[in-house]
C-alpha cells in the first residue's frame, strides 16, 4: 500500500464517520421537528376547542383568566410551528450536508481503488521487466 492510498484510505474512513455523526444529527433534528409539528398541531386543537366552549353566563374574573390562557395558548403554539419550520430547514441543510459527505467519502474510496490498481499494474510491470527475456527455443 502506497503512502498516497493510505492516505485516501484514511480521508475515505474520516469522512465515514462524518457520515455517520451527520446522520445521527439529521435523525435527533428530525424527531425534534416532529415533535415540535405534533406540540403546534395540539395546541390547534386546543384553541379550536377553546372557541367552542359553550356560552354559560361568567364573571369578569373567569373572562380575563380564558382570555389569558386564550392568549398563552396562541403564544405557545406559533412558538411551536416556529420552531417546526426552523428545524425543517435545519434538517434540509443537514440532508445536504449529509450527501456532501458521502460523495466525499465516494470520491475518496475511488481515489484509493485507481491508486491500489495503478501499484498493482507498477508491480507487475516491474516484476515483468525484472525476468529473463524470452527466447523461442522452438525452431
Amino acid at each position: 500500500m502506497t503512502r498516497r492510498e493510505r492516505l485516501m484510505l484514511l480521508m475515505m474512513r474520516r469522512e465515514a464517520l462524518r457520515s455517520s455523526r451527520a446522520a445521527a444529527t439529521l435523525r435527533e433534528a428530525a424527531q425534534e421537528q416532529a415533535r415540535a409539528a405534533a406540540l403546534a398541531d395540539q395546541l390547534a386543537a386546543l384553541q379550536a376547542e377553546r372557541r367552542h366552549e359553550d356560552s354559560r353566563p361568567r364573571t369578569a374574573a373567569q373572562l380575563r383568566a380564558d382570555h389569558w390562557y386564550g392568549l398563552q395558548i396562541e403564544d405557545q403554539s406559533g412558538l411551536a410551528r416556529n420552531r417546526a419550520e426552523f428545524l425543517g430547514g435545519e434538517c434540509e441543510r443537514l440532508r445536504h450536508d449529509l450527501a456532501r459527505t458521502e460523495l466525499r467519502r465516494g470520491l475518496f474510496a475511488d481515489r484509493a481503488e485507481a491508486l491500489r490498481r495503478d501499484e498493482l499494474e507498477r508491480r507487475a510491470a516491474r516484476a515483468e521487466a525484472a525476468l529473463p527475456p524470452r527466447t523461442d527455443t522452438r525452431k
